[in-house]
């Protein structure tokens, strides 16, 4: 748990702090985008998209995203 902690500190001076997302969840945000856009228009092409997020391996995307691709091939 040490080793991988996702808090970062940073040093403010005078204003208040900016919240800004982490990579994780920006990249679990694009997934949601392209899935978003894959389920208005299934195509080949946006199931390839979500695809691309299977690696590397993120417990609240790649448990799901098989799942969802086979549901848009449906």
């Amino acid at each position: 748990m040490k080793t991988k902690s996702r808090t970062i500190i940073e040093h403010v001076k005078g204003d208040g702090p900016v919240r800004k997302l982490h990579p994780d969840d920006k990249r679990r945000q694009a997934y949601l985008r392209a899935l978003g856009k894959a389920v208005k228009k299934p195509d080949v092409e946006g199931i390839r998209r979500i695809a691309e997020f299977a690696h590397p391996y993120d417990p609240l995307v790649s448990f799901f995203l098989h799942d969802e691709i086979a549901r848009l091939y449906d």
